[in-house]
Order: C-alpha cells, then sequence, then structure tokens
C-alpha cells in the first residue's frame, strides 16, 4: 500500500513542469516607472530570456516564466516586459499573467 502511495505521487509530480523563477507580486508592485533601474530589476526577476530594442533605440527585456500542472492540465504563463532609457531607467512595462485549467 505504501509503495502504491509513492508511486502515485511520483506519477502525478512527472506531469508538472517549471521554466523560470515565478514574478512575485510584491517584487511587481515595487517597480516604479522613471526610478527603477535595470540592475534592480535584474535583482528582482533574475536574467531576462528576451532582450531587444524599440524603434526609438530603447532597450526592452522580458521575463516569462511558465508553471504547467499534472498532465498540462493547468498552465500558468506570467510575462513582464521592461524597457529601459539610455541611463537604463524604466521607462514602461506591462505585465500578463495567463492561467487556463
Amino acid at each position: 500500500m505504501k509503495k502504491a502511495i509513492i508511486l502515485s505521487l511520483v506519477m502525478l509530480c512527472l506531469g508538472c513542469v517549471k521554466v523560470g523563477k515565478e514574478l512575485p507580486a510584491n517584487s511587481l508592485n515595487s517597480i516604479v516607472v522613471n526610478k527603477t533601474t535595470k540592475a534592480q530589476m535584474l535583482a528582482m526577476f533574475g536574467p531576462p530570456v528576451t532582450q531587444s530594442y524599440n524603434s526609438n533605440g530603447q532597450q526592452a527585456l522580458g521575463w516569462t516564466p511558465q508553471n504547467i500542472g499534472p498532465f498540462a492540465f493547468s498552465v500558468r504563463t506570467q510575462m513582464l516586459t521592461a524597457i529601459f532609457d539610455e541611463n537604463d531607467v524604466v521607462t514602461h512595462y506591462t505585465v500578463n499573467d495567463n492561467k487556463s485549467l
């Protein structure tokens, strides 16, 4: 019986996947436009998964952690994109948090 319970728990966990570091609400709430720096963003969220430049030459960094539940029945994808000025200060950011069951 004990082996069956352990086997069931292992099977359940095998279907779970977590990619990237979750974006904590308290860290997201601490982003202040025209004040928060790139160094602070990197300290809060770690290395970004995307880096690009917009048409104004401003750098945009993106973080997109995903959490896929057992057997892919539930998926949570968060996305944070921040745009920085020439002094590496946040000028704009967007946050998306999508959950599907």
